[in-house]
């Protein structure tokens, strides 16, 4: 067993036994510690043992502190990496949101100008339709009146001429039924 080992183990049994050991047991440890340090007396081995306490103590204060400093170093890095991303991502959302705005109420001002326009388009279409329409309708009314009138001014002159035909007729009729009247009674 090396001197380390050996320490060690005595260091454990002195400190398990410390509470209830009689004095005969503490100084037989004591012995033991005197044989293995050899030329070592107890007060080094301790005041060594305590400075190295100290140095592991001071490293391990060292070594929480760094972790610590390291650690608040990369919280805070990693805070400002995510407050930069935050607020560059709620500026593009707002672009966005912002364009996107813009864009919907161009769009809608056009939909309606549209709307308007071809609303006045149609009016005014419907208005020159009627317009055309009843210019239309009142031309062949008039046009059926004019032809209403030709053909009574027509029917007017064929009934007088007719009229003038049956009295030429009837005339004739006449005149050769005294004809007629005048040839037999002469013979």
């Amino acid at each position: 067993m090396d001197l380390q080992n050996a320490v060690t183990a005595l260091s454990q049994k002195i400190q398990a036994s410390a509470a209830n050991a009689t004095p005969e047991e503490l100084a037989y440890l004591g012995t033991a510690i005197d044989r293995i340090g050899g030329r070592a007396t107890v007060l080094e081995v301790t005041q060594t043992g305590d400075a190295q306490k100290a140095a592991i103590s001071q490293i391990g204060s060292n070594t929480a502190a760094s972790i610590d400093a390291k650690a608040t170093a990369s919280l805070a890095s990693f805070n400002a990496a995510v407050d930069s991303r935050v607020a560059s991502t709620t500026t593009a959302v707002n672009t966005l949101a912002s364009t996107t705005t813009t864009n919907i109420a161009t769009t809608v001002a056009q939909a309606q100008s549209a709307v308007n326009t071809t609303r006045s388009q149609a009016e005014t279409a419907i208005g020159t339709l009627v317009t055309n329409t009843h210019t239309n309708i009142t031309a062949t009314v008039a046009q059926a009146q004019s032809t209403v009138a030709a053909s009574r001014a027509q029917a007017e002159t064929a009934a007088q001429a007719l009229s003038s035909t049956a009295a030429i007729a009837t005339q004739q009729a006449l005149s050769a039924s005294l004809f007629i009247n005048y040839f037999f009674a002469s013979r």
